[in-house]
């Protein structure tokens, strides 16, 4: 499909079908429909330079890596588009995307999918740090970016849990959510800990119990913002990190060891 940005137009009609739950319950099809039209119509959208292929996905890695790859061959063979850093460009995006994202994710039910939200804030950015990374398509791409010098050391951020059947894409779970939403957490040594602690590395997904509450993500994020006031941690190994970790998430320390020990 060939790239495009929402004008006004577009962006207020998006708003409104996204936001409409009555339609999203109760007239999935025609829910559907209209998204598509708003869209594809050149009424609500202006066409860019570049393509991209709307891949269905629930693998929220895989997603990643695809946006990324994808949007910076657009960028670098078309810079004038000026698309990154463009509000209008994400949302048309998140609504083009939408129908084949939902059909990736197995639930029933599409309001499920969809979420519900005042704001609409995992299809709408939202120009708010702590609401920024929620977007589902934007989300996923700066965090990637963010990490694309050693990404491998950031799974902890994309990672499902293994009981997860339905995909992390439009479900993008606790360890998101807890890591991504502070900068300081989602790049460099420490995202590099929270992957080392949390990601079994024989298969790639979250450990069972890594979004608990007391021993878990929550926990770890809890931990490193209050000594993040005190101790420029930045740029520790992850060795001394783990050094300073307090009791309750001390209990991770052998699997971060053996996750370490197979080069991860």
């Amino acid at each position: 499909m060939i790239i495009r940005k929402f004008n006004s137009d577009g962006a207020n009609a998006f708003r409104e079908a996204i936001l409409d739950q009555e339609m999203i319950r109760d007239k999935p099809a025609d829910f559907l429909k209209l998204i598509n039209e708003i869209s594809t119509s050149p009424k609500y959208s202006d066409e860019l330079k570049g393509d991209i292929d709307l891949k269905p996905f629930n693998d929220r890695f895989l997603f990643a890596e695809y946006i990324y790859n994808s949007l910076t061959a657009i960028t670098s063979a078309h810079p004038e588009n000026q698309i990154l850093g463009d509000s209008n460009f994400w949302n048309w995006l998140a609504a083009a995307w939408l129908p084949s994202l939902v059909s990736a994710d197995s639930r029933t039910d599409l309001l499920d999918k969809i979420g519900k939200s005042k704001d609409a804030q995992r299809w709408i950015q939202i120009n708010d740090k702590t609401r920024f990374h929620r977007h589902l398509v934007s989300g996923p791409f700066f965090a990637y970016e963010a990490n694309i010098e050693e990404i491998n050391r950031a799974k902890a951020l994309f990672a499902m849990f293994p009981e997860n059947k339905t995909g992390n894409v439009l479900k993008p779970g606790e360890l998101w959510e807890r890591l991504i939403g502070k900068t300081a957490l989602s790049t460099g040594t420490i995202v590099h800990l929270a992957t080392l602690m949390f990601v079994d590395p024989t298969t790639g997904k979250l450990h069972t119990n890594s979004g608990n509450k007391k021993q878990g993500a929550q926990a770890f994020s809890k931990y490193f913002s209050q000594i993040d006031l005190t101790l420029d941690y930045h740029g520790m190994e992850v060795e001394t990190l783990m050094s300073i970790l307090p009791k309750h998430l001390q209990k991770w320390i052998p699997d971060a060891r053996k996750s370490l020990a197979l080069g991860n």
